[in-house]
């Protein structure tokens, strides 16, 4: 295994058609969590990922950034605030479900109740186990933990000192990100991209392991580059941002 800690590095690899996702296995039937995995975008390539990644563009492109930041000020949950916003009515049902699902999504891992999460959340988000519900559900689950963790992240390390909220949540992708790793197959070897050390590269970033939200300069890769940069990167960060505000 192969792992790639420099900015240079990561973007390089985030770029190169060559450097392929980790394809999601599983033999679970519609509606299961193997079902999901393998019928989202983030574990496709080629046309497959193109036309499930248009998916998921034409969902985020029905919502308001401005309008989650401001219900996430109400209610910081990101996920009662990504499904209302998708036209979910109930959110009870919803917020549960979403976290089991979660917690097998990324690994494949089959935690108990996560077939039944799903089918829940198929249910919620119907009125079937196609493509086209797969990836709501997927805007849904990948926002979950990971905006939480941004969240807590933010406020440990905002300190005395009153940054705007945007600000510091842009700073603490850079910082912490919540997902520190991505993982690729380059030449069927397995590659891990570290997000982490990249964003801390001092041939890219001044002073990198200082936290300073008045950074300016490049671009963190938390949200990743290249080929396919996460389409929902302007969403999470409103959404964040509005739970820092009403948090702190």
């Amino acid at each position: 295994m192969q792992t790639f800690t420099r900015y240079a590095e990561v973007t390089a690899a985030l770029a190169d058609p060559g450097f392929t996702v980790v394809p999601a296995g599983g033999d679970g039937g519609p509606g299961t969590l193997d079902w999901l995995r393998r019928t989202v975008c983030r574990f496709s390539e080629g046309e497959t990922h193109r036309r499930r990644r248009a998916v998921v563009e034409r969902e985020l492109a029905r919502v308001d950034p401005a309008e989650l930041r401001r219900a996430a000020r109400v209610r910081p949950d990101a996920v009662a605030v990504l499904g209302r916003a998708l036209g979910v009515t109930d959110l009870e049902t919803l917020t549960a479900a979403v976290p089991v699902a979660a917690a097998g999504y990324l690994t494949g891992d089959r935690p108990p109740g996560a077939d039944a999460a799903v089918a829940a959340l198929v249910g919620l988000l119907g009125p079937g186990p196609d493509e086209t519900v797969a990836n709501r559900i997927a805007i849904l689950v990948q926002a979950c933990e990971a905006t939480a963790t941004l969240v807590r992240s933010a406020l440990g390390l905002a300190g005395p000192d009153r940054w705007d909220a945007e600000s510091l949540v842009v700073e603490t992708l850079r910082f912490a990100p919540p997902v520190p790793a991505l993982r690729r197959v380059g030449a069927g070897t397995p590659v891990v991209l570290d997000v982490r050390s990249a964003n801390r590269d001092p041939a890219v970033f001044a002073d990198p392991e200082r936290f300073d939200p008045g950074r300016t300069g490049p671009a963190h890769l938390t949200f990743g580059s290249g080929r396919r940069p996460c389409p929902g990167a302007v969403h999470a960060v409103q959404i964040a941002a509005g739970a820092v505000e009403a948090l702190r």
